[in-house]
């Protein structure tokens, strides 16, 4: 009588075991966890062979203890292993055990599977599927290693930055109150006819420089507040034309250019490049786009470009881009016939595109604001 082929049960239960392989990746890629990872494994091995997992790691005294998550440490484990060569093995390994170290670097392994209660023993088809499932499962432990060296780096990097913006903010208030005090003494000499007129130009220039001071004093205040998403937009909807025309820019040509937007990040952002336009006895002109879905503002002048350039912009420049992009937006910027130009563009509402990017919607007010 001939015995069955068992080639073609082999096969099967190696593709179902493929099945939950790619199962334990799926798990362990949606949700890199210390923990889940562990879950996912044990689940894997029930479901593949009928048979019971443990995941042990190797504690401060050599021995070996069960732990239920990645991040678990044991000082001390109550099995040890049998030999200091492969193939590993406990002293206390059960006849019905199989104990797979989980690939790495090093020896005696961090990490053992043991597997016990098989439904069809230590048979060919239940190694191989171990084997990959473990080897699947390496790949998982060093995801969630990168994951979790990711967001401690992310944590920190937070940190850091939220403390520069403290130091910003700190540097801020401490510069604009003594330049506040000189702006104001300058402008009060210079008003006193006491003093000979050279004496008053240069009161004069005193106090437009430490204007400039507390501009970018404040400039840098409101920069470190949004690079940290401190600042929320209060929307409003806004003609983005009036705004550069109540700037100082010169409106080339008028069309529909209202926007739901900020006001009070918007007009400053554009006030500021308008304002640093100007510095060269030049005006600073201004034209509306209505685009799809989006208005377009270009504005243009000569001289030594508001934004600076792309590998070194200036603050108010950096400013402007921040606001910008903060309202879902673009800020391009370019050169030519000796002048210079910035090309923003602004979706009409930008919560409908980027919710989860451009802040809440507390204190919406959607009255028209110029």
């Amino acid at each position: 009588m001939r015995s069955e082929d068992p080639r073609p049960a082999l096969a099967a239960r190696l593709t179902s075991g493929l099945a939950h392989i790619a199962a334990l990746n799926d798990v362990v890629l949606a949700s890199p966890r210390a923990s889940l990872a562990v879950r996912a494994l044990v689940d894997a091995v029930e479901a593949a062979i009928g048979a019971t997992a443990s995941l042990l790691r190797r504690a401060s005294n050599g021995a070996y203890a069960v732990v239920v998550t990645l991040d678990a440490r044991p000082a001390n484990g109550s099995r040890m292993p049998a030999n200091s060569a492969p193939p590993f093995r406990f002293d206390d390994t059960a006849p019905d055990e199989l104990v797979l170290p989980v690939p790495g670097t090093m020896w005696p392994p961090e990490l053992v599977v043991a597997v016990r209660g098989a439904k069809a023993g230590p048979d060919e088809g239940n190694l191989a599927i171990l084997d990959a499932l473990v080897s699947s499962f390496a790949l998982a432990v060093r995801l969630v290693a990168v994951t979790a060296e990711l967001e401690r780096k992310r944590v920190d990097l937070r940190d850091a930055r939220a403390a520069q913006a403290e130091l910003v903010a700190r540097f801020s208030r401490d510069v604009r109150g003594p330049v506040t005090s000189i702006v104001g003494f300058a402008r009060l000499l210079e008003e006193d006819g006491r003093f000979p007129s050279d004496a008053r130009e240069a009161l004069a220039v005193i106090g437009a420089n430490g204007e400039r001071v507390a501009e970018v004093a404040a400039d840098a205040d409101l920069l470190s507040r949004i690079e940290l998403a401190a600042v929320d937009p209060r929307w409003r909807k806004v003609d983005v034309a009036a705004l550069a025309a109540a700037a100082g820019a010169q409106i080339d040509r008028r069309s529909k250019a209202e926007v739901v937007a900020d006001p009070d990040l918007l007009g400053p952002a554009l006030e500021r490049l308008i304002e640093d336009g100007q510095r060269a006895a030049s005006p600073v002109r201004a034209k509306a786009e209505d685009l799809a879905e989006a208005v377009a503002l270009e504005l243009s002048g000569t001289g030594p470009s508001p934004a600076g350039e792309r590998n070194a912009p200036t603050v108010g420049g950096r400013l402007a881009e921040r606001i910008v992009e903060r309202h879902g937006g673009t800020l391009r910027t370019g050169s030519a016939e000796g002048g210079w130009w910035i090309r923003i563009t602004l979706p009409y509402d930008p919560r409908r595109l980027r919710p989860t990017f451009v802040g809440s919607n507390e204190g919406e007010d959607l009255s028209s604001t110029a």
